[in-house]
């Protein structure tokens, strides 16, 4: 009787352990490691209480967690971990975020870095607008030439500048060019 009831406890145990295999395969994508093995970061903030009142002092932390979480996660999509220590620290876990949500950043970084590459800085007009006049429409034209190649793909001057100071001490700069 007793090796009966020890293979049906086998078999029911076999089943269980596979259910939860099955459940949570594939790991990757059904198992979020947490921040000891995933990596991300601990913040931990210190709640200035300078004049609050002490009936108030012992539910601060959670006071200002409750705020926080509703403006930071309001739809607790985040996978943040919000713990009050004491009631002056407050402790925030975020998770490292995962390579299909890197992405996304990625893309925006090389985007904004592409349209910073393509701007011209007040410094560099300034700087030509400084040269002597004999030097100075040879950078500005430089700098048109940089404008052709990058918005025009051209390697040809295609538009110009010129540029000086108003009576009023404001920039005046001039651009044309055809495409």
């Amino acid at each position: 009787m007793g090796e009966k009831n020890l293979l049906t406890k086998l078999g029911l145990i076999t089943v269980i352990v596979g259910l939860g295999v099955w459940q949570a395969y594939p790991p990757k994508q059904k198992i979020k490691p947490g921040i000891d093995l995933g990596g991300g970061h601990s913040l931990l903030f210190e709640i200035d209480d300078t004049g609050v009142p002490d009936i108030q002092k012992p539910t601060l932390a959670t006071d200002v967690m409750a705020i926080l979480k509703q403006r930071v996660d309001p739809g607790n999509t985040r996978n943040l971990v919000w713990r009050p220590i004491g009631w002056n620290r407050l402790e925030i876990q975020m998770p490292r975020p995962s390579e299909e949500m890197k992405k996304p950043r990625e893309a925006f970084e090389k985007a904004r870095n592409d349209v910073t590459n393509t701007n011209i800085s007040e410094a560099q007009v300034r700087s030509a607008l400084s040269l002597p006049p004999d030097q100075r429409q040879t950078a500005f034209n430089e700098l048109a030439l940089f404008l052709s190649e990058i918005f025009f793909k051209s390697s040809k001057k295609i538009c110009s500048f010129t540029g000086g100071f108003n009576a009023d001490g404001s920039l005046s700069l001039i651009f044309s060019g055809t495409v």
